[in-house]
C-alpha cells in the first residue's frame, strides 16, 4: 500500500475488523483509499467490480480459503487479476 497510495488509482481496501480499519485508515489518512468493513467469503460488491484484486495474507486466516478465492474471482473483471501474497502452514 505504501508504494501504490499516491499513484492516480482507485482503491478499496476491505476488512473484517473494525479496529484493524481503523489502524490502516491512520496509517493511510493522506490516501484516497476507501476502507470498508467487509468479510471477504462474503463481499458486498458486484460481479467483475475490480481490475485488480490483491489478496494480503487473508487466505490463510479465513475459516474458508476456497469460498474467499471463489468471491475474489466473482468480483475481478474477466481481464483483471488477482495477486496474492500469502503463507500457508501445514496443519499437521
Amino acid at each position: 500500500m505504501e508504494l501504490i497510495k499516491n499513484l492516480d488509482l482507485e482503491i478499496t481496501a476491505i476488512g473484517l475488523s473494525a479496529d484493524m480499519l481503523k489502524k490502516a485508515m491512520g496509517k493511510f489518512d493522506d490516501a484516497s483509499i476507501n476502507f470498508l468493513e467487509m468479510d471477504a467469503q462474503h463481499m458486498e460488491f458486484t460481479n467483475e467490480s475490480f481490475d485488480y484484486v490483491v489478496g494480503s495474507l487473508v487466505l490463510s486466516v479465513v475459516p474458508d480459503a476456497n469460498q474467499c478465492l471463489r468471491e475474489m474471482i466473482r468480483v475481478v473483471k474477466g481481464e483483471g487479476e488477482i495477486i496474492l501474497f500469502d503463507k500457508f502452514i501445514s496443519k499437521d
